[in-house]
């Protein structure tokens, strides 16, 4: 495993444990969102795109309509879009979701890596590779930011070539 997994890995494991609840779309909206995951790894794209939207839908109503918890909606829809080859679809929910996350989160919180992140994977799909690039670059800058200050200078010395 690379040094990036690693950092990767570090900087998940400590967000998990350090990050704090939010009022958000609720447990209905949580298990809409496992169900969302399980559709997808069993590739039933139609049938998990069904559950997204519900899962959309519960967030608007219980978060309100630019709540994170509507753009991790957005984000699910996109990355379903994409899987069945509706990328003009999914770019309009990746645009979207950025937009709440960057808003609601602020321009360099770990979400706004992922969705940077899935936005720049649609690009490379569609062959766009100048406008994938700065899009990795961005969510990559993301990630060392919150590596060295969530990791601090001694876990990054350790992971330095």
């Amino acid at each position: 495993m690379g040094r990036l997994a690693h950092l990767f890995l570090a900087l998940q494991a400590r967000l998990s444990r350090s990050a704090p609840p939010r009022d958000g779309a609720g447990q209905v909206w949580h298990t809409l969102n496992e169900e969302v995951d399980r559709l997808y790894q069993a590739g039933e794209y139609e049938r998990a795109v069904v559950v997204a939207r519900e899962a959309l839908e519960v967030a608007k109503t219980q978060a309100g309509p630019d709540h994170p918890d509507v753009a991790a909606s957005l984000n699910n829809l996109a990355l379903l879009c994409r899987a069945q080859g509706q990328y003009a679809q999914a770019e309009l929910f990746h645009h979207r979701s950025l937009a709440i996350w960057e808003s609601r989160l602020g321009p360099d919180h770990p979400d706004v890596a992922i969705g940077l992140n899935n936005l720049a994977a649609l690009c490379i799909v569609r062959g766009q590779y100048a406008q994938a690039e700065p899009l990795y670059q961005r969510a990559l800058t993301i990630l060392q930011i919150l590596a060295g200050i969530m990791l601090g200078p001694a876990v990054m010395g350790r992971l330095a070539p």
